[in-house]
């Protein structure tokens, strides 16, 4: 059985480019969790509430899920992964938001530097100190 709290997961994907990631579930000790019984489902919901599952699917091993998102249109989108265990409870497994870039802001960002890369702009304080007469 799966004992968890759900969790907030934003992030981000360029428009019309459908990916997936795979989970692994593992104890606090390490050990692999075994999913028999473990039902998963996942939507995401658009601004004017469109609906788009998510495909979830069992991994090779015994502890792996493949989550795999279809390819999204530029906007920002809301999600949720569910688990339903054998017993009838569901829970969120995470859930957050998409930012699904357009290819010109993906285009605007790859031409950038790198955050960590930039110089900080300095700031300049000016400070009004009362002279003494």
């Amino acid at each position: 059985m799966l004992d968890f709290l759900g969790v907030t997961e934003h992030f981000s994907c360029m428009e019309n480019t459908p990916f997936s990631f795979p989970a692994l579930f593992r104890d606090m000790a390490g050990e692999a969790v075994s999913l028999d019984g473990v039902f998963f489902s996942g939507s995401i919901v658009s601004a004017n509430q469109e609906v788009v599952e998510i495909s979830i699917e069992k991994g090779e091993s015994s502890n792996e899920v493949i989550f795999s998102f279809p390819a999204l249109p530029e906007g920002r989108w809301s999600y949720n992964v569910l688990v339903q265990a054998d017993d009838g409870s569901q829970r969120i497994l995470f859930s957050g938001y998409i930012s699904v870039l357009g290819v010109s802001r993906v285009a605007q960002l790859a031409g950038g530097t790198p955050m960590k890369n930039r110089e900080p702009k300095r700031r300049q304080n000016k400070y009004h100190v009362p002279q003494k007469n």
